[in-house]
């Protein structure tokens, strides 16, 4: 599973919009996710998440979807 860039859009609610600019692992951008993981996995608040360009393993597959794991600040 390889790493690929992705910037924090904004956040809606509880949740982060994520973009990936290199998008050729899914049809779906951008993708929201709980922000609370994002801030967890990376060691910020989650409103400082907006803007801030990470690094992650994004999988998809028809059971699951689509699955961003492995957020690292880039």
């Amino acid at each position: 599973m390889a790493r690929v860039p992705v910037t924090v859009l904004l956040n809606f609610g509880d949740q982060s919009e994520l973009v990936i600019p290199d998008f050729k692992i899914t049809d779906q951008n951008p993708i929201r996710v709980p922000a609370a993981e994002v801030a967890a996995a990376i060691g910020l608040a989650t409103g400082e998440l907006p803007g801030k360009h990470l690094t992650a393993e994004v999988t998809e597959t028809p059971e699951t979807g689509v699955v961003v794991t492995g957020y690292e600040l880039a």
